[in-house]
């Protein structure tokens, strides 16, 4: 057994020693051959034909007896396979950002500082400034290079150098004999970075064959949602009759899917095209007797895949201002944060209320433009957006201009790197429910009308405060107040007004578990009505105010698949003091591709 182990001890000095002995034996053999191979590079079937005199120099006669005399003019010749060669070693420069790309070819630094091709590179890199590879613009001369960094630094180099002749520059004598004999060195290195760059391309190329479009990548999301609803049964009767709303609702089972089509035609504008399908119903279907339970992935189509989005947005520069800005134009689906900055933490929450702010979900999802912008060093962000929910019809009361539609603008200071944020926010609507979709049925329709002959007419004014602490880079306190003024606009009633608040706490912790994970705490008061005018000027309210309380997780199980679970609670749904608490339970998976 000693044996054994000793022989085991002794073999990687033999190994090394055979290696060495072969390396030897084909270096002199390579060396013995260099004065006829020294101008000719082979490499996989590449090869790169150097003339004897790579830079043949163009000088007076008797002016090379001193080579310490000004630099003399110079022409670069080489066949048109050699210059294709030599564009893929460019490249190869050009695409190197720092020496850490190259250094994945080989990790073994075997070009010394001390060596004479060191010194030789070092020279002409201080004298033609043709640095390749080092971020903060040195020739990091304190450590060694395997010979493959070392061979392309060179390259950039000598196409420095040639491109220095193009103009008109020159190279001295000693220069041509240190490019000459640094080639000869390093011809099996150079050739090689040819070889691999050939092969990147024909896989580029491959790639390129096979994928959809040049300019349009294709994303997609599926999401299963497993959700019910418990008790909310009312206590309260109406003229002597207990009215149940509601109760235990039936487990579901939907999904939503989206396929995103993201064009890009400049490299600074998107064009993105959804194809949407989904069959999540809503829970008030199931006679629920509030909206205050939605949850924020919700809407059916009978999963039919409609067009859900189109909207086209390019940046330039903006008028009036001297900066430049985000330019958005949509048909359909855009959506006011989709050009305002929404500061909520917990934009991942179960819940529409607590996923979504009020001020941003009046209204949207429609046709329309908007712009949004930096000012003063990026301390402030300025955005404006006009979002028309049917600007596709030609009737009278719809349109662009003459139907349903949301206005908004805001101010947001957000300094770079800040620990504190602030949003003030301004919309006008009409036509469109003031409360959201997230509160209360009489902040949803104030004013009781139909909308059976078209949409309601009312306008609101809108206003909400965003309040946000970073206390970490993974916990964040989100706080925000919203106030509406809801005008009846109908000719009977002209003027009448109510007022709508809903105020609310967002806290995330990020990364809790796994990175990308994020637990998220809510609490809040959904739309409520505190003051409605009747008909004859009296006034009207809910008869308590309604809370939200949630907790979700959502688990990052890869960059493909999150897993979010959640829970939330709505007290005095409705603003019915008398109701019983609604819980909802979910469990969203969600998958990207």
């Amino acid at each position: 057994m000693s044996k054994f182990w000793n022989l085991l001890k002794i073999s990687p000095v033999a190994l090394g020693a055979f290696i060495f002995m072969a390396g030897a034996a084909y270096a002199a053999e390579t060396r013995e051959d260099a004065p006829n191979q020294a101008n000719r590079i082979v490499a996989s079937g590449t090869t790169l034909n150097l003339p004897a005199a790579p830079l043949t120099l163009q000088a007076a006669p008797g002016e090379l007896s001193n080579p310490t005399q000004q630099p003399s003019q110079i022409n670069i010749s080489s066949s048109p396979a050699d210059s294709d060669v030599l564009r893929q070693l460019n490249r190869y420069s050009n695409e190197a950002t720092t020496t850490s790309q190259v250094t994945s070819i080989s990790q073994l630094r075997d070009v010394s500082p001390r060596s004479w091709a060191f010194e030789a590179l070092r020279s002409l890199v201080e004298r033609y400034q043709c640095i390749a590879g080092y971020p903060d613009g040195t020739f990091q001369g304190d450590r060694a290079l395997t010979r493959f960094e070392f061979a392309a630094g060179l390259n950039a180099c000598l196409r420095r150098i040639e491109a220095l002749v193009a103009q008109g520059g020159g190279v001295t004598q000693t220069d041509l004999e240190a490019i000459r004999r640094l080639v000869r060195e390093f011809q099996t290195e150079l050739a090689a970075l040819g070889t691999r760059i050939n092969a990147l391309e024909g896989r580029v190329r491959t790639l390129e064959s096979r994928q959809f479009s040049t300019t349009t990548r294709l994303q997609g999301e599926a999401i299963f949602q497993l959700s019910q609803t418990f008790n909310g049964q009312t206590n309260n009767t109406v003229a002597g009759v207990n009215i149940p709303l509601g109760s235990n609702t039936a487990v579901t089972f939907s999904d939503r899917v989206r396929l995103n089509l993201n064009t890009s035609f400049s490299g600074n504008d998107l064009l993105n095209t959804r194809l949407q399908a989904r069959n999540i119903r809503p829970f008030s279907d199931a006679g629920l007797g509030t909206q205050m339970a939605g949850l924020s992935v919700e809407g059916s189509e009978g999963n039919s895949f409609q067009l859900g989005r189109l909207v086209y947005q390019f940046t330039g520069g903006v008028p009036l201002t001297g900066v430049g800005g985000t330019f958005f134009v949509g048909t359909t689906g855009l959506f006011l944060d989709d050009v305002a900055l929404n500061l909520n933490p917990t934009g991942d929450a179960v819940s529409n209320f607590g996923a979504n702010r009020p001020i941003y979900n009046i209204g949207g999802g429609g046709g329309g433009a908007g712009i949004s912008f930096n000012v003063l060093n990026n301390t402030f962000r300025v955005d404006a957006a006009y979002v028309a929910g049917a600007p596709n019809i030609p009737s009278r009361g719809s349109g662009l201009f003459n139907g349903p539609y949301a206005a908004i603008g805001q101010i947001t200071y957000a300094p770079e790197n800040s620990l504190f944020k602030v949003a003030l926010t301004y919309s006008n609507t009409y036509g469109l429910d003031p409360s959201a979709g997230q509160g209360t049925f009489l902040s949803a329709n104030p004013f009781f009308y139909s909308q059976v002959n078209g949409p309601v007419r009312t306008t609101t004014n809108n206003y909400q405060a965003q309040v946000n602490f970073q206390f970490s880079p993974t916990i964040e306190l989100g706080t925000f107040i919203n106030y509406t003024l809801a005008i009846d606009e109908t000719l009977a009633n002209r003027g009448r007004k109510s007022d709508i608040w809903s105020y609310g706490v967002n806290l995330a912790f990020r990364d809790v578990g796994t990175p990308g994970s994020v637990l998220g705490l809510i609490f809040g008061v959904p739309p409520v009505a505190r003051r409605v005018q009747l008909a004859n000027f009296s006034t009207i309210s809910n008869s308590a105010t309604p809370y939200h309380a949630e907790v979700f997780y959502r688990f990052n199980v890869n960059d493909n698949i999150d897993i979010t679970p959640g829970f939330f609670a709505v007290f005095r749904a409705d603003g019915n003091s008398s109701r019983d608490p609604i819980y909802v339970g979910t469990i969203r998976t969600t998958f990207r591709f």
